[in-house]
């Protein structure tokens, strides 16, 4: 009888196709995942949410792409499930800025500032803005996963490097050297969108 309680022998059986075991290794990192939206979100997003939905949608795509992970121990298996985990938060809190932008847009605030003279934009500009956050977020989906996730803790999240570091369980230099390069490389990205 398999030990419900050992993640490499959960695996194991999980990898044969057995989805009651899959279920079992991924309850045995349901702590972790919960932990991890408490120390990646903010005050503020927190309130928003239900840990418990964030988790569910890690499952969900988990189950879904069990058969492309390819490791072998659950070393492999929590560092997989944690990008999926890590993206779902990304993922979250894109759109919820983006739901924020659009409350924002409906402010009586900013509806007298539309009035002011020069304040206003035009339909052109409001498109072309919205054509280069499109880019943008492609283009960032390009970096490499690392830059990725520091340049979403940074700019998206608005964490600060001894924040990221911590988040990322680096050194503060090494979040500088991966924004620098996450930025030099968003940079040539785009450079080479806009000559194409």
């Amino acid at each position: 009888m398999a030990n419900p309680d050992d993640p490499q022998e959960t695996l194991f059986i999980a990898k044969q196709g057995d989805e009651a075991a899959l279920g079992r290794l991924l309850d045995i990192y349901r702590p972790m995942l919960k932990s991890r939206i408490r120390e990646h979100l903010n005050d503020q997003l927190q309130r928003r949410v239900d840990e418990s939905d964030i988790v569910q949608q890690t499952y969900i795509r988990v189950v879904q792409h069990f058969e492309e992970f390819d490791g072998g121990s659950p070393e492999q298996f929590l560092a997989w499930l944690l990008q999926i985990h890590d993206n779902n938060l990304i993922d979250f809190v894109r759109h919820h800025k983006a739901q924020k932008r659009a409350v924002d847009r409906e402010t009586p605030q900013s509806r007298m500032d539309q009035k002011l003279p020069g304040a206003a934009t035009t339909p052109s500009q409001h498109l072309a803005r919205g054509e280069r956050k499109l880019l943008l977020s492609e283009a960032i989906a390009l970096l490499p996963d690392d830059q990725r996730d520091a340049i979403s803790l940074r700019y998206l999240q608005e964490l600060g490097i001894p924040e990221i570091a911590a988040q990322m369980q680096r050194s503060e230099a090494a979040i500088g050297g991966l924004l620098k390069r996450g930025m030099k490389a968003l940079k040539t990205i785009l450079a080479d969108e806009k000559q194409s």
